[in-house]
């Protein structure tokens, strides 16, 4: 007779949990190499994204892979990105100001953390990218960091990764945008951490636009009005 202890509940938990993980297992597509899908996620989790591995109270693994766009529209496309590269669809939610689009997948974050560092202050642009992976990297990291700025005619970018900011300059270059970096700035509260910031301004505006430009619809818009 089969005695239903705790044990009991949570040898059958694990046996589900097990059964549901081979069913995800088989579903998510992996690619090796860094095509332009993975390079914005990449980007997106670089600028506005969170990638962690932690456990749970009763000690189960999750790996938790997070991106905050403040526009539902961004929302969608980022959902599109993992659904081309992994096959599998994040969930979107709106947190009133922005919005979280999240997904718990092992494989799908083994992956991601083979391109590199994805913290605030440490973030880098892949070091395997190509030319056409590394215009969707800009696109896409200037998405969520950059703001369009049409009293003062430029594009502003801030970043506590000053480093990050010098590499983004240089790749700029890459296509003849030219910007200027500076700081690091240290903020009136002590706590929060230097930053610096790049700008864009007169022709390399254009520049931007013609090699680079935004999926954001809002800063596509004023991007448009240069």
């Amino acid at each position: 007779m089969v005695k239903f202890t705790r044990e009991y509940y949570q040898k059958i938990s694990r046996i589900g949990l097990k059964k549901r993980w081979d069913k995800e297992r088989k579903k998510v597509r992996i690619k090796n190499k860094l095509s332009l899908e993975k390079a914005g996620i990449n980007a997106y989790l670089c600028g506005d994204g969170h990638i962690k591995f932690r456990k749970d109270n009763r000690g189960y693994p999750h790996y938790d892979i997070r991106i905050y766009p403040d526009n539902e529209e961004l929302a969608k496309f980022i959902v599109s990105l993992f659904k081309k590269e992994f096959n599998i669809e994040p969930h979107i939610k709106n947190l009133g100001k922005y919005f979280r689009v999240e997904i718990g997948n092992k494989l799908a974050f083994e992956n991601l953390i083979k391109i590199g560092k994805y913290s605030t202050k440490e973030w880098h642009i892949p070091k395997s990218i190509t030319n056409n992976s590394l215009r969707e990297w800009l696109r896409c990291f200037f998405d969520c960091e950059s703001n369009v700025d049409l009293i003062s005619k430029c594009i502003a970018l801030k970043s506590v990764n000053f480093n990050g900011l010098l590499d983004v300059k240089e790749k700029l270059k890459l296509f003849k945008i030219e910007s200027k970096v500076y700081g690091p700035y240290q903020p009136k509260n002590q706590l929060h951490s230097p930053y610096g910031i790049l700008f864009i301004k007169g022709e390399n505006i254009l520049r931007y636009k013609k090699f680079i430009n935004f999926h954001h619809p809002l800063k596509r818009a004023k991007l448009e009005k240069f």
